[in-house]
């Protein structure tokens, strides 16, 4: 997740502006919308930290913690019990928390100013997602899968057996399916770079991605969900061209670059912003409980990481963390100790996503799970738990060379 640690970022402090006046592209009068938003590039450079996005990575760390902690279990329990709507309640709120990790990566990967070659791109960071990704489906699917045997699964140890692991080894599994996908991405970014280098382009391939990736699809659901009007052959028209599995979730990826490294310069364009993700993150719990209730079962509707609602509580927390967030950190980071702490969570944060299950595994076979009790105020300390339990194990496997190489 975001498994990009530099000893030193590009500064993108988010109440610099431009002494150039620049804008987001060459020509401010071609585009209405750029030119009342006006976004401006920040040319003052320096080297130094962006702590921020330090915070926001530690954030979306346990986000995904959180996350699998209360959505596990959401599909094995009876649909409109008490123990259901509070793991399906507190779940409704984790969902931007891929995205921002996706948001991050774009911030630094599609900054024209960093230099990234092709080379660098294969012999850095897809090669150290090969390695973990070797690593770490071997141990879920060997050592997890039948040493832990969370699940109780009585096995006898045979060709089908070792087929079956060979597969999976080679397909991933669980939560790792990010790592299949970071794979793709990263390879990918030398093109999205290009695109990145005009900013007009930029925003019209995120457009697209929201509004084909996002918005058609969500709004296809909300009419069939609430309405009972199937209009799926929109999406479906959609899907035939291909464009969304082009776009995907790369959307997020342009729009980390383009509201991470470009600043809105009016206070009510980032209030609106601010709005746009609180309508987000209050409007995902309604739509799930709403679609739940009417299909009277669990589904997945609107809790999607491209569902359009998702992608508002995603901007929305984003911006937060920029423009609201990153002043009063910067006054933090003069006190070494909290300092610290931040840089060390921010480092471990890959290393405790990719541990963070086996942890939650070690719990379950031993009969410590979600609703063990109250979940209403025991799932934040099962998961408080479970991320501090994965912290530990990362700092003492990253003091071996072997396991600093895959955490």
């Amino acid at each position: 997740m975001s498994e990009i640690y530099e000893e030193e970022y590009i500064s993108l402090n988010a109440f610099e502006r431009s002494s150039t006046n620049q804008t987001l592209i060459n020509n401010e009068n071609d585009d209405i919308f750029l030119e009342r938003i006006e976004i401006q590039t920040i040319s003052k450079r320096k080297k130094e930290r962006i702590y921020w996005i330090d915070c926001l990575r530690v954030f979306s760390s346990m986000l995904v913690v959180f996350h699998n902690v209360t959505f596990t279990d959401v599909p094995h329990l009876e649909f409109d019990s008490y123990n259901w709507k509070i793991l399906y309640f507190y779940n409704s709120f984790t969902r931007p928390c891929v995205p921002l990790f996706i948001m991050i990566s774009g911030v630094f990967f599609l900054n024209p100013e960093r230099k990234i070659t092709l080379e660098s791109i294969y012999k850095k960071y897809l090669f150290r997602i090969f390695k973990c990704y070797v690593f770490w489906t071997i141990y879920y699917n060997v050592f997890d899968y039948l040493i832990i045997n969370y699940i109780h699964f009585p096995f006898k140890f045979d060709g089908d057996l070792a087929l079956e692991i060979l597969k999976y080894c080679i397909l991933g599994l669980g939560h790792l399916w990010y790592l299949n996908f970071a794979f793709g991405l990263y390879a990918l970014t030398p093109i999205f770079r290009e695109v990145a280098r005009n900013k007009k382009m930029a925003i019209y391939t995120a457009g697209c991605g929201i509004l084909v990736a996002q918005f058609i699809p969500s709004f296809c659901d909300f009419i069939r969900v609430f309405l009972d009007f199937d209009i799926s052959i929109l999406k479906t028209f959609f899907d035939s061209t291909l464009t969304y599995g082009i776009l995907g979730y790369t959307n997020y990826f342009m729009l980390g670059y383009l509201l991470g490294c470009f600043n809105l310069n009016r206070k009510v364009y980032i209030y609106i912003v601010y709005v746009i993700g609180i309508i987000g993150i209050a409007g995902t719990p309604i739509l799930k409980f709403g679609s739940a209730y009417i299909l009277k079962q669990h589904n997945n509707y609107f809790g999607r990481y491209n569902s359009f609602n998702v992608s508002m509580s995603t901007v929305g927390i984003f911006c937060f963390f920029k423009y609201y967030i990153g002043p009063k950190m910067n006054k933090l980071m003069n006190y070494n100790i909290f300092r610290s702490i931040l840089l060390t969570l921010s480092e471990y944060s890959f290393g405790i996503y990719l541990i963070h299950m086996t942890v939650y595994h070690i719990f379950l076979r031993f009969g410590i799970n979600s609703f063990s009790l109250n979940p209403l105020y025991w799932l934040p300390v099962y998961a408080i738990m479970i991320y501090l339990i994965s912290f530990i194990l990362i700092h003492y496997m990253r003091k071996v060379f072997i396991f600093r190489e895959v955490t």
